[in-house]
């Protein structure tokens, strides 16, 4: 038993010895902020003044007569109340020989039993650039994993990547803009709520330096739609025989959409997506598009007749 609880056992059998009944563990024990006043600070007499109809000062001075420990050099009130223990510095040196004994084994407990629990901290925005904060909750988060292993619970650390919803949307088109403002294009505006930091600027530059012009046409694209308002594509589309007439603008979009899935399919199971789009109206954007996208590695295109659509 460590001496904090041999000190709290020791002065529920004393409160007890003067009428009271009193677990050890409502006593309250402190360490001392100032040397002068001990190692250890406890305020039980003080809390039993009403119930032994005395002043706290005289009910310590009664503790402290039947108070004796090893490991406790001295005992001392001190205020109108307050009852200072000051410990051996064998005791106090004796944690240090212990800690060398077990190693990694100290501080070992059962109390968890093998309870699962889930610790999730920094979770940094991954739209923001990381901050003191992250760094608190890096450390708090460590050490309370490490302390939950240690009392046997069966702990996952988890770091949550909350890349999706609005706020992505708004990194990726600001990204988006300043890669193309990087290429060379002009008059572009930064989305609604968008980010004007200059850490996106330098994003950018990395992009251009590594992949130059390529995915600048695809981009445009995919900007002239995301600020063309869709009502007006939408009205244009007409309905016929064959299927929905659809104007050049919406079936870029439309080719944009499918190749943007194709991409993240590809990236998520490293396989090759076989991909075959059938339109019954040819742009003149498509086979830029279609070159853009296979110059990215993404898919291989196969010319198919038309009698065999």
């Amino acid at each position: 038993m460590e001496l904090e609880e041999l000190i709290k056992q020791k002065l529920s059998e004393i409160v007890s010895s003067l009428g009271v009944e009193i677990s050890k563990d409502s006593i309250v024990i402190e360490h001392s902020k100032v040397k002068e006043h001990g190692d250890l600070a406890t305020n039980v007499a003080m809390k039993l003044a009403s119930s032994l109809h005395k002043a706290p000062s005289l009910i310590a001075d009664e503790i402290i007569s039947r108070f004796s420990l090893e490991g406790v050099s001295k005992v001392e009130k001190a205020g109108p109340g307050f009852i200072n223990f000051f410990l051996e510095h064998e005791s106090v040196q004796g944690i240090v020989k212990e800690i060398c004994d077990l190693k990694e084994n100290y501080g070992v407990s059962k109390v968890g039993k093998g309870v699962k629990v889930n610790v999730e901290y920094v979770s940094a925005n991954p739209t923001g650039a990381l901050h003191l904060g992250h760094a608190r909750g890096a450390a708090i988060g460590d050490s309370l994993t490490r302390i939950l292993k240690k009392a046997s619970y069966d702990v996952t650390r988890e770091y949550y990547v909350n890349d999706a919803g609005n706020q992505i949307n708004n990194l990726a088109r600001s990204l988006q803009v300043r890669y193309l403002e990087e290429c060379g294009q002009k008059g572009l505006e930064l989305p609604e709520n968008g980010y004007h930091g200059k850490d996106i600027i330098a994003f950018a530059k990395v992009i251009k330096e590594k992949y130059g012009e390529k995915y600048v046409y695809l981009l445009k694209q995919l900007y002239n739609t995301l600020t063309t308002p869709p009502i007006g594509s939408i009205s244009k589309i007409q309905r016929n025989d064959d299927g929905p007439n659809l104007p050049s603008s919406l079936m870029d979009s439309v080719l944009w959409f499918i190749c943007c899935i194709a991409c993240l399919r590809t990236k998520k199971s490293k396989k090759p997506v076989s991909m075959l789009i059938h339109t019954s109206q040819k742009t003149e954007h498509h086979d830029r598009i279609a070159e853009a996208i296979m110059d990215a590695g993404f898919y291989e295109r196969v010319e198919v007749p038309d009698e065999q659509h």
